[in-house]
This record gives C-alpha cells, sequence and structure tokens, in this order.
C-alpha cells in the first residue's frame, strides 16, 4: 500500500523479466506455433493478444529493463522536485511545482513584472526533465526497437496495440480539421482581449486574460467544493447505485512523492480483485473524483470479463485505445450536474451547469493537446539528438493548430512546450494518442 516509486520500479522490472522469460519458455512458444493454426474465432483472438504482448515483452534483455528502470527513476525524481516562487519583496509566494493553471491563478492580481518573472522560474523549473535522462531513455528504447526489426520504439509501442504510424497520422488530420477552428477562434478572443486591454499577449498573462474573458468560468471555482477526502466514498456510492459492485476494489492513495502522479488501475485477480491507485496531494480538488471514476471505469470492465477470459492475462481488457475511451465514458459522470447534485451537494446549483459547460467547451482544446503530444512524441522518437529543435517543434506545432502566440524559452535555449512534461511521455511510450479516443468516446456519447 502506498509504496515508493523506487520500490514499485524494482516490482516492474521483476514483473517484466517474469513476462519475458514466460514468452521465451519452449512450452509456450510450442502452444502460440499450433494456435496459430486454428480457425478457431476464440484462439485467433486470444492468439492475437499473446502476440501482442510478447512482442514488447520478447524485445528487452533483463540488463536493458534495469537501464530504463533506472532512467525512468531519474526522471519521476526530477519531475517530482517541489519549489515556490516569491516575488521581490517577499510578500507572496507561490507553488510552482503542479500545473500553470493553478499556479498563474494566485498571481493574477500581481503586475505584469511579477507575473513574467513567475512565469519565467515555473518554465525554467518544469522543464528541468528534457534533458540527457530522457535522451538516454529514447536511444535506449530505440536500440531494443530496431534490434525487433522497427524503425524506433514509437512505432514498436503502436505495432503492441494494433496500430501503425499511418492510422494515427489520419487520425490527427482528421480531428485537427475539426478542433482548429474551435481552439483558434478561443485563441483570437484572448488575443483581441489583450489587445484591446494594453496587456501582452504572453504565456504568463494568457490564463488570467482567459478569466476575465470568463473561459475558465466553472472548472476553477468549483474545485472549492469537492472534497478530496470523500472522493473514493461518493463516487463508489454513485456506482453502487447504479447498479455497479464496488466490493472488490483496492484503492490507495498518497501523495505524488510516494505514488506516481496521476491514476492508474490494475486487474489483481479479475473479475473479483482490482487496484486502482491514485496521487493525492490537495485536499480541495475535482480531479479526485475524476481519478477515482476513471480508475472505476477500468475496474467496471475486468469485473464484466467472463471465466473464461479471466484465466489468459492478455485478454483481460481490449488494446489500449478502446480502454482509455470506456474509462473516460465513467470520468464524465462526475462533471454532470445530476451526479452534483446527488453525491456532491455542497457545489452550489448555479455552479453546476457552468462545470459542465466548461467540460463541453474545453473537449476542442483537450483533443488539440492530445494531437500535439501524439505529434512530439512521434518526432521524438524519430530523432531524439537535438532537444533545442524538438521543443521548438512541439512549439510551432501547437501554434500552427491552435494560433496561440510565441511560447517562452529558457535559458539554455529550449522552447517550452507542455507536450513534452507529461509523465506519460516516459512512462508509457507510444500512448499519447490513446486519448484522442479517449476524447472522441466523450464527445461522441456525452456531447
Amino acid at each position: 500500500r502506498n509504496i515508493r516509486n523506487r520500490e514499485a520500479r524494482k516490482r516492474k522490472v521483476a514483473a517484466e523479466s517474469a513476462r519475458a522469460k514466460f514468452f521465451d519458455s519452449q512450452r509456450i512458444q510450442n502452444i502460440i506455433r499450433e494456435a496459430s493454426e486454428s480457425d478457431d474465432p476464440t484462439v485467433k483472438a486470444k492468439l492475437t493478444a499473446y502476440e501482442r504482448h510478447r512482442l514488447i515483452a520478447s524485445s528487452w534483455s533483463n540488463d536493458e529493463r534495469k537501464e530504463e528502470s533506472q532512467l525512468l527513476t531519474r526522471l519521476d525524481e526530477l519531475d517530482g522536485i517541489e519549489a515556490t516562487w516569491s516575488n521581490k519583496d517577499g510578500g507572496v509566494e507561490i507553488a510552482i511545482s503542479q500545473g500553470w493553471r493553478r499556479a498563474s491563478q494566485a498571481a493574477d492580481s500581481l503586475s505584469e513584472d511579477d507575473r513574467a518573472d513567475l512565469a519565467s522560474s515555473y518554465v525554467e523549473h518544469r522543464m528541468r526533465v528534457v534533458g540527457a535522462d530522457l535522451q538516454a531513455l529514447i536511444n535506449l528504447r530505440n536500440s531494443v526497437a530496431r534490434r525487433a526489426g522497427f524503425d524506433n520504439y514509437w512505432e514498436l509501442g503502436l505495432a503492441s496495440q494494433g496500430l501503425t504510424a499511418a492510422e494515427v497520422t489520419t487520425l490527427t488530420d482528421e480531428l485537427a480539421a475539426i478542433v482548429q477552428p474551435i481552439v483558434s477562434a478561443s485563441e483570437a478572443q484572448v488575443a483581441a482581449h489583450a489587445d484591446a486591454e494594453g496587456i501582452a499577449n504572453t504565456f504568463a498573462n494568457r490564463m488570467m486574460i482567459r478569466r476575465k474573458l470568463g473561459l475558465e468560468a466553472g472548472r476553477e471555482d468549483a474545485d472549492n467544493f469537492f472534497d478530496a477526502d470523500l472522493a473514493e466514498e461518493r463516487v463508489k456510492q454513485a456506482l453502487n447505485d447504479m447498479g455497479i459492485a464496488t466490493n472488490g476494489w483496492q484503492v490507495y492513495t498518497g501523495p505524488s512523492r510516494y505514488t506516481r502522479s496521476g491514476v492508474y488501475g490494475f486487474p489483481v485477480r479479475p473479475p473479483n480483485s482490482i487496484a486502482i491507485v491514485m496521487s493525492n496531494d490537495r485536499r480541495w480538488t475535482l480531479w479526485q473524483y475524476e481519478a477515482m471514476a476513471y480508475g472505476g471505469g477500468g475496474a467496471v470492465w475486468w469485473q464484466s470479463i467472463d471465466d473464461q477470459a479471466a484465466l489468459s492475462p492478455p485478454m483481460w481488457e481490449p488494446t489500449p485505445p478502446w480502454f482509455e475511451g470506456f474509462a473516460a465514458f465513467f470520468q464524465r459522470l462526475t462533471y454532470e450536474p445530476g451526479f452534483h447534485a446527488r453525491y456532491v451537494p455542497e457545489l452550489p446549483k448555479e455552479l453546476r451547469a457552468k462545470l459542465a459547460s466548461w467540460r463541453v467547451k474545453s473537449m476542442a482544446r483537450s483533443i488539440a493537446s492530445s494531437i500535439v503530444q501524439t505529434k512530439v512524441e512521434q518526432r521524438l522518437y524519430e530523432d531524439p539528438n537535438s532537444l533545442e529543435a524538438i521543443t521548438r517543434f512541439a512549439a510551432e506545432t501547437r501554434q500552427q493548430l491552435t494560433g496561440a502566440p510565441a511560447a517562452p524559452m529558457t535559458e539554455s535555449g529550449l522552447t517550452y512546450d507542455s507536450a513534452l512534461l507529461s509523465a506519460i511521455l516516459w512512462n508509457y511510450p507510444a500512448y499519447s494518442q490513446n486519448y484522442l479516443f479517449s476524447a472522441m468516446t466523450e464527445a461522441w456519447m456525452w456531447d
């Protein structure tokens, strides 16, 4: 329970070594060979699932896995360093270890010079993870992929999920055509307001301007009414009221310095035993409810598999692109006024509709960000040699898609972009595009 990241890494390496040993077994290879000659649809489906798992497991040596674990540990430690910014007279102190939304909100009343100084400190602190360790990790993975017959590890990762680079490109192009007019209109609105008020339309000021325009209304106002300590109880109750059992769930929460930042679930022994692990750094936040519902969505799937599928771990879930969408359906529940009325009665009635409206409007921005992150991850694995070129590509891709103004730069010459700062990028290679499937599912089913 709440095991530290370092210990979790050791367990992960041991599990991956056991998986590789499983697929190296001559007995297992013979079974797979025999299955490949079967015409039974059930056997074929199982064979496909096992082949996907084997693709990754059989590509790595034990020493390479240990090296990867060491690099991931260093990146996670860099990402977890806590820092604060203070203005010149020391009267204001703002945490810069979390997201820019929260940090910038605390600076709305400061002078433009102070906001610029805060933004500069934030960018320098957050971009520390974009360095030699990230390059070493990508180069290590690429060497593994080339030995397995792929140009880079991004393509190997896609293949293990049943996807190709061409399919991902088609998806991002089609979605970009849909969301670009929406996000560009929002950026134009921000630019027009900045011009009218004589405010520089910069990274330091844009969130403040969005708040003044009401573009963030609902989300930020609502946070103070969501007690994170009650998230598990309330989300479970909501699902129970829908007829969904939660008795077999093991829910673990802890600060991100101990528990990897974010939320992830995994089946211990499905369909009856499921684990959900969440980081929890704030007492009042809607995110904890989202995380619990998202993890619960995965648990619902695992609880629904039949006894035959439960015997074969590769059959425990669909390929990641579709699994993300399944979990997102449940995550969206936490934004619905009906959920608030019954399970978060503290949230004022007038804020319930605003919060739901904010979520709908934010979908285009979420899709745009996932498009950028997908393209940046592909570019990173294709040529990791120049971090300056990669970060510049990231910022330019975002500018072209959204119409955002020029991004800030670090003192070392890197261009800031959030696409390179997500732990998803290094912990789950070739996974970024799956959030596009998640957003699409939510948009289709809710909006």
